[in-house]
């Protein structure tokens, strides 16, 4: 089961990166507008040490994706078959749970009235 909660969370920062890379111009765009910032260069200002963190933070992301798609190509479909076999027998088990106990109690009962 754990490993279930793995591929969810994998699924999960997929989707969080493929979102940030797929927006993030976008966002950009309308922070600027709203905070009535201009979007264009400032004189005088040097931005080779923002090119290169951002194109390390780019690698670094890249890196992480690829680790990401290698996790899950790993899962086995047999796994999630068995897993899902599984939850799917729970209800089936709550209610096997709920008649046991009622016949422990009608057993019970009747043996207290039976002693009487």
């Amino acid at each position: 089961m754990v490993w279930v909660r793995s591929i969810v969370a994998v699924l999960l920062l997929v989707g969080i990166v493929f979102g940030a890379t797929q927006y993030a111009g976008f966002i950009n765009d309308q922070a600027t507008t709203f905070f009535h910032q201009s979007s264009g260069s400032v004189k005088g200002a040097k931005t080779d040490k923002a090119h290169e963190i951002t194109d390390k933070f780019g690698s670094d992301l890249e890196d992480q994706v690829e680790e990401v798609k290698k996790q899950a190509m790993n899962v086995k479909i047999g796994e999630v078959i068995s897993t899902f076999s599984r939850i799917q027998k729970i209800p089936q088990d709550i209610k096997s749970f709920g008649v046991y106990v009622k016949d422990q109690a009608e057993d019970m009962l009747k043996s207290k009235v039976g002693n009487k």
